[in-house]
């Protein structure tokens, strides 16, 4: 029999059980390296903030690895969480520092964290958590996309821009790529993420009147319908992404907050989109969040739900290699 523990965490991701008895096999614990399931118990291992772990060693592949849930995690789940969620909730990273320490003092620990450091998380887990991405793709087809972009102040009284692509049926937001130039390339490049997650291509797709746009589309989806008329002549020709922009600006990506560089702000366009997708249910959707709507069977509820998938299929992809 599995352990209890082990059988609630598969089954919160929706793993379907074998009925075969000799496949359970498959389910042991093994190495995250090279997938063997011959180790030994190599000590435990001392860390700052958490609890000891257990240490294994794989007599294949010599390697060690532990049986936490989230690997090469240095700081407690919780710390990242916090760090996660107050970042897309439009926290400054200031603000961000005293909650976690407010917080570890409750749980009767000393902890000290530094900017640089929940800087580095932030864009480290942004970048991890589209391996869902990969691995998950929208099943329900959207036969209407929409496109355009928003502006975000940078320093020196510049700006960026922030193109985003929308699935207008199930209100999945499949990309959102930061640029300094408001050009065809910017354009070009989100479409392509966005086909690169969508695995379809949509019917028609809608867009202003910007010029860059028509040229992207005319290249990526070069057999999909455009319509594009100017806000001028139609504003309601791209109002379901505007309403999108719109949440963007109450969240961390606003017109009054400057990033000091374009990578922490397409870090944050990351969190944005990831939490729109998978956490934020939509009365549109009949209460469904834009990833259960497209067919996407995960049991998603929160920040950590997510890093904990996120960090398995780390595992998993890097097994593949």
């Amino acid at each position: 029999m599995l352990d209890k523990k082990k059988q609630t965490t598969l089954e919160k991701y929706n793993y379907k059980f074998p009925t075969n008895k000799n496949a359970l096999k498959s389910m042991k614990m093994h190495c995250p390296h090279c997938g063997s399931e011959q180790f030994v118990k190599d000590g435990k291992r001392k860390r700052k903030y958490l609890n000891p772990v257990q240490v294994f060693l794989c007599q294949k592949c010599k390697r060690k690895f532990s049986d936490t849930a989230v690997s090469n995690l240095h700081h407690p789940l919780w710390v990242v969480d916090i760090i996660l969620s107050s970042f897309v909730e439009g926290e400054r990273i200031e603000a961000i520092i005293r909650e976690v320490m407010k917080t570890a003092k409750m749980k009767g620990l000393t902890l000290t964290i530094s900017t640089p450091t929940v800087i580095n998380i932030i864009k480290t887990w942004s970048e991890l958590l589209l391996t869902i991405e990969e691995y998950f793709h929208p099943v329900l087809l959207s036969t209407v996309w929409q496109i355009d972009d928003v502006f975000q102040p940078r320093p020196h009284r510049l700006w960026w821009y922030i193109t985003n692509v929308l699935a207008v049926d199930q209100r999945y937001w499949l990309a959102s790529h930061v640029s300094k130039n408001r050009n065809a390339e910017a354009s070009i490049t989100a479409l392509q993420q966005a086909v690169s997650r969508a695995k379809y291509n949509p019917v028609l797709i809608q867009c202003d009147g910007l010029h860059s746009h028509a040229v992207a589309i005319k290249k990526v989806l070069h057999t999909t319908r455009m319509d594009q008329k100017s806000k001028q002549k139609d504003i309601s020709i791209v109002n379901y992404i505007e309403r999108l922009n719109r949440t963007m600006r109450r969240g961390q990506i606003t017109k009054g907050k400057n990033f000091t560089t374009m990578e922490l702000l397409q870090a944050a366009a990351n969190l944005t989109r990831i939490q729109y997708n998978f956490l934020e249910p939509h009365k549109s959707l009949k209460g469904k969040t834009p990833a259960q709507a497209a067919g996407i069977k995960l049991r998603i509820q929160s920040w950590k739900d997510l890093i904990k998938l996120a960090s398995q299929l780390r595992d998993r992809k890097k097994r593949s290699k």
